[in-house]
């Protein structure tokens, strides 16, 4: 076992034991060792799925290596280490493809490896016309997530939140809702290098709040977007005066900056049922949202810092911030909700017959 690991199983113990739920760990890094719960190897996360039962939970120790893909078919918390952890071991805890078949799933803290796919929701793939009822994702770095069935699905309860949520090309397309209820994506980042007609969301009876959509591309990124609240994002290279195919939808106290023209950065208020009102519309640079470093760009980087600076027109409207620092759960760079084990110090040299000096950095959450 690696050096601060068990340190750190002692502390996620504590969670547990307060949730009364198993705790399983899934621990791919060459080299690991075994144990109760515990499962290493290429296939330690579909094992540890396997002895799960519903509510139990998996976390996902980082490693350079990806954890692979899985089809979730009962309700599971899964855990990472998050988006960008502050810790001195860089890794963090790569997936590749989920496909979600289940009731009450909470994946936190994940990383789609470099090149990979996505976390997909695939709610009736392997049963048509079913219903998720409790899907949360949050505090991961994806490329899409999706929800197909035939006949249509159907969510409830999703919570969609603090997420970075990336894709170019073929995988333009992030969220695709196809119907729901209760539905919140709230406090995400969605970037894109080249939306296509596809756009970026799609998406029925759900709300988006305090998040930011950036397009280097200076496309429409909505298709189907249709009786949806849209409030306090902020919208930075996205055209939103022509939203596709989109009807019924609400537009408040949102910012749209970065097109060419004055008329691409005009939410469409006044057409197809859709209404707004206080939104912060223009090409002029004093509606620059003035981030602290986010350039329009076509891939993710994680030294990218959307806070906002002193003076930018996002602070403060009508009593919140605008974008994903606005709201009651403000966008954390990190992602992690766990105690986290940050470093552990010890002596290279350890004279015989003394004492063992070990300094510890951690947080917890």
């Amino acid at each position: 076992m690696k050096k601060g690991f068990g340190i750190f199983l002692i502390l996620l113990f504590s969670y547990q034991v307060a949730l009364s739920q198993t705790l399983y760990t899934a621990n791919n890094n060459p080299g690991a060792n075994t144990g109760v719960n515990v499962f290493v190897g290429s296939s330690a996360l579909q094992d540890a799925f396997t002895a799960s039962s519903a509510g139990d939970i998996i976390f996902l120790v980082p490693s350079s290596i990806s954890y692979g893909n899985l089809s979730i078919t009962h309700g599971i918390t899964l855990f990472g280490v998050g988006i960008r952890p502050d810790k001195d071991l860089g890794a963090k805890s790569l997936i590749g493809q989920f496909n979600v078949d289940a009731n009450n799933v909470r994946l936190s803290g994940l990383v789609a490896q470099n090149g990979g796919t996505s976390i997909e929701i695939r709610v009736g793939w392997n049963s048509p016309g079913g219903n998720i009822d409790g899907l949360t994702i949050e505090n991961c770095r994806l490329r899409r997530i999706l929800m197909e069935g035939t006949p249509d699905a159907t969510a409830s309860n999703v919570l969609i939140r603090n997420n970075v949520i990336t894709g170019t090309g073929s995988l333009a397309t992030h969220i695709l809702l196809n119907t729901t209820s209760n539905a919140i994506i709230t406090n995400n980042v969605f970037t894109e290098g080249n939306i296509g007609s596809s756009g970026m969301i799609r998406a029925l009876n759900a709300s988006f709040t305090y998040n930011l959509f950036a397009d280097v591309q200076n496309e429409v990124p909505f298709d189907n977007v249709i009786n949806c609240i849209f409030d306090h994002n902020i919208f930075y290279g996205v055209r939103v005066d022509i939203p596709v195919n989109s009807t019924g939808n609400t537009w408040t106290d949102n910012l749209s900056f970065g097109n060419s023209s004055d008329a691409s950065n005009i939410f469409n208020t006044t057409t197809n049922g859709n209404t707004g009102s206080g939104n912060l519309e223009s090409v002029s640079s004093s509606f620059d949202p003035l981030f602290a470093n986010f350039p329009l760009t076509q891939f993710w980087d994680d030294s990218f810092d959307f806070s906002l600076q002193a003076g930018s027109p996002a602070l403060n409207v009508n009593g919140e911030d605008i974008g994903p620092s606005g709201g009651a759960t403000p966008f954390d760079f990190e992602g992690n909700l766990l105690p986290l084990i940050q470093s552990v110090t010890i002596p290279s040299v350890i004279p015989v017959g003394t004492d063992l000096p070990v300094t510890i950095r951690a947080k917890g959450n």
